[in-house]
């Protein structure tokens, strides 16, 4: 994440404590490789809630945490034993750890124990089916223990055994809940569930503290002040983060074993921006904001570093920053030879052209080399000043301290022009001056940004290369878009301009006709982009086997819907659809039949649907479907219409399937998280109950009560 400025907070330590601290250069705390969401590895770099919270308790200490990965669980223990290894973050209180571990007294984690089986499993016998656990661990001690006859498939890791049930090894996988749903998300692993078994009693609830040395009680009482010191929300936040089980596979990879080691020892960096060049990067409010932001924002969740903003009032200030050594990394900056003396540059990561700025009355300059003895606006310490003065002499350039002090003296008249980049020049006409002002002019330059890394961090500038061509160009497009709108005005005045002049000077005719056919290739440029930036979006936005919207895609609508609910109580239902024994389809029949029941699924609901609800491929054979300003007995009838459509159709049309339904009403006091399950519970009761029907969450809550 891009934290911002906070004050640092702070706990009373005794004498003894803080002697303590002081006489560790860190506080070393072993993160586990395969616990997620708890902690957990991916490219060599460690994850997780546990990696995080450990990391605020090292905020409130003021001391570096010291992550120790990659060794067995046994060495972790004999570690901590000896003293080696400070802090071990979850580890269950037993008898027999008692004889050298002190635990606190709360709990750093807590969970319930689940299985992962196929949908259609629901309800049938365990016997015959094969459970699959990881090795050497509490659960698979238990089922041999308890359930001798039932055959258990040892894998190294949960996510293993998950996978084995996925790929028909194993029917079950049994594990922590959270665990459990983390791999399934993982994976996309929408056929399957993650919930109890009838007739398989696993113990319930786990609770893990923290251990430490056994009588190192100082360390202990420290640890007690620091878990109490952690605010509420922020706790609150981080499980939000972890526990609400939403997995993107968006990790760097290609980094080398010293690349993770770098990341590794520096987890926090410090970044400069600047704080007044929206929509690229700002400060609004003491908050971070723009594309830079947001760009920064998925590299700091890949790469799980942290990035701190150093602050500053100016782009002159900061670059001042970046001189005195204060700033490990900028965003966006261009490459001079004058801040290559302390900075690396990557590969360029936003490029945009330069354009002049003028009223909406001014001619357009096709050159600003025929433009004479004019004052021109320029943001102090930008990297393309110097090579604007010498490139046009004739031109007096003024140093102003930021875009909107520029452009406001532009259209007060105190300056002919000013120049910046087209994306922030547009950004600031569409939002402050639009009628007043207007882009005049192209310079035949083109603003390359890159990350500035300094020098002193030589390792991590191939890292942060990895990092920009790894952001998708539809990553980058959905930023921009959220950001950008940039819209050349229909330059009339122009036209207008050389009326004018074809009036006073016939013989200027053929320039005329210069200006026309260079405002035409502007406007075909202009739309050029536009469908090119509409095509990525779709792309972004769609499935690509059905050609229905994605999750992506519904993610505005849904979130539009609940506000309006909210806020005017209009009814809005979900179904989610799923194909009953798909698996079977793709089993006995081979994939493409699979593949052309979800196509042909998805074009029939096309079809039958009214025009303002919305169908969306949630994840493998499983369909949503929104339906605004519909009450819940309304929607029903839909499913059952639909589900009676597919029944009778399939057959004819690919091979005989059937679909179960579950429908939902939103409460609007409820997140999307709690209506989506509330209905995935109504589809679960529906496969439950023999498939091939539909069932509303009211009917399945009824049940379970």
């Amino acid at each position: 994440m891009v934290s911002q400025p906070v004050a640092a907070t702070s706990i009373y330590l005794t004498p003894d404590e803080q002697a303590y601290l002081d006489s560790k250069p860190d506080l070393s705390v072993l993160a586990l490789d395969t616990f997620p969401p708890f902690a957990f590895s991916e490219g060599g770099i460690s994850k997780g809630y546990s990696i995080d919270y450990m990391r605020k308790m090292g905020e409130v200490l003021h001391k570096e945490i010291r992550f120790v990965s990659g060794i067995p669980w046994f060495e972790a223990l004999k570690q901590l034993q000896s003293g080696e290894l400070d802090v071990i973050p979850a580890i269950a209180d037993t008898e027999e750890r008692r004889a050298f571990i002190d635990f606190t007294p709360y709990n750093h984690i807590e969970y319930i124990t689940a299985a992962v089986f196929h949908r259609d499993l629901t309800g049938s016998s365990l016997e015959g089916q094969i459970i699959a656990v990881a090795k050497n661990t509490f659960l698979h001690s238990y089922l041999k223990r308890n359930y001798p006859a039932i055959p258990v498939l040892a894998t190294s890791t949960t996510d293993e055994a998950v996978l084995a049930v996925a790929n028909g090894r194993a029917d079950i996988a049994v594990g922590s809940y959270p665990s459990l749903n983390f791999y399934v998300q993982k994976h996309w692993l929408s056929n399957l569930v993650t919930g109890q078994i009838k007739g398989l009693d696993l113990p319930l609830r786990t609770s893990l503290p923290m251990g430490v040395q056994k009588e190192n009680h100082l360390l202990r009482s420290i640890l007690v002040k620091a878990q109490q010191a952690i605010p509420y929300d922020q706790v609150a936040e981080l499980k939000e983060k972890w526990m609400r089980g939403a997995y993107r596979s968006d990790s760097i990879t290609g980094l080398t074993s010293s690349e993770v080691s770098f990341l590794n020892r520096h987890a926090e960096l410090n970044i400069c921006i600047d704080p007044d060049w929206m929509p690229l990067e700002a400060v609004r409010r003491g908050e971070y904001v723009g594309v830079s932001a947001e760009l920064m924002g998925m590299i700091s969740e890949r790469l799980n570093v942290r990035f701190n903003r150093v602050p500053s009032d100016s782009w002159e200030e900061s670059l001042r920053l970046g001189r005195q050594g204060a700033c490990d990394l900028f965003p966006l900056i261009m490459k001079t030879e004058e801040r290559e003396s302390f900075l690396e540059f990557t590969q360029p990561f936003v490029e945009s052209p330069l354009v002049m700025i003028t009223q909406v009355d001014a001619a357009y300059i096709p050159d600003l080399k025929r433009l004479k003895n004019k004052r021109i606006g320029v943001v102090k310490g930008y990297a393309f000043n110097k090579m604007l003065k010498e490139q046009y002499p004739d031109l007096e350039f003024v140093e102003v301290a930021n875009i909107e002090q520029g452009l406001t003296r532009v259209r007060d008249g105190y300056l002919h022009g000013y120049i910046d980049s087209l994306i922030t020049s547009g950004y600031w006409i569409q939002n402050r001056y639009q009628g007043q002002l207007k882009v005049s002019s192209e310079i035949d330059r083109f603003w390359q940004l890159s990350i500035g890394v300094r020098k002193e961090l030589q390792p991590l500038l191939p890292i942060m290369n990895k990092a920009i061509s790894q952001i998708s160009e539809a990553e980058r497009q959905d930023v921009i878009n959220r950001w950008i709108s940039i819209r050349y005005e229909a330059d009339h005045d122009w036209l207008i301009t050389l009326v004018g002049i074809l009036i006073t000077v016939l013989v200027l005719g053929g320039v005329i006709v210069w200006y026309v056919r260079l405002n035409t290739r502007l406007e075909q440029e202009v739309c050029r982009r536009k469908v090119a930036e509409q095509e990525a979006l779709n792309l972004a936005q769609t499935d690509q086997l059905t050609g229905v919207m994605n999750r992506h895609g519904a993610e505005p609508i849904i979130n539009q819907e609940m506000a309006r609910c909210r806020r005017y109580e209009t009814p809005v239902v979900m179904m989610i659809l799923d194909i009953d024994h798909f698996k079977r389809i793709n089993d006995t029949e081979g994939h493409k039949v699979g593949d052309d029941a979800l196509r042909w699924l998805s074009t029939t609901l096309s079809q039958a649907m009214r025009e303002t609800d919305q169908l969306v491929r949630w994840g493998g054979e499983e369909f949503l479907i929104l339906l605004p300003d519909t009450q819940l007995k309304d929607a029903e009838e839909l499913a059952e219409r639909y589900r009676q459509l597919i029944e009778a159709g399939s057959p004819k049309a690919v091979t005989a399937f059937t679909v179960s339904i579950g429908v939902g009403q939103l409460d609007p006091i409820e997140s999307f998280s709690q209506w989506y399950q509330r209905t995935d519970l109504a589809l679960y009761q529906a496969k439950n109950s023999g498939r091939n029907r539909v069932v509303t969450s009211h009917e399945a809550a009824e049940e379970v009560a």
